[in-house]
């Protein structure tokens, strides 16, 4: 299973597309193998 970083608030219905039994969310900032953002700023 691929643990799954956010760093944004991300819809329920966006996550949702992410198969359960391929990706979980991640709770922590480690052991995780995706960082998902919804929009960044690139400075």
């Amino acid at each position: 299973m691929i643990k799954v970083f956010t760093l944004n608030n991300i819809s329920p219905i966006g996550l949702e597309k992410l198969p359960r039994k391929d990706y979980g969310i991640a709770s922590k900032m480690s052991n995780f193998g995706v960082i998902l953002v919804r929009s960044a700023k690139n400075v």
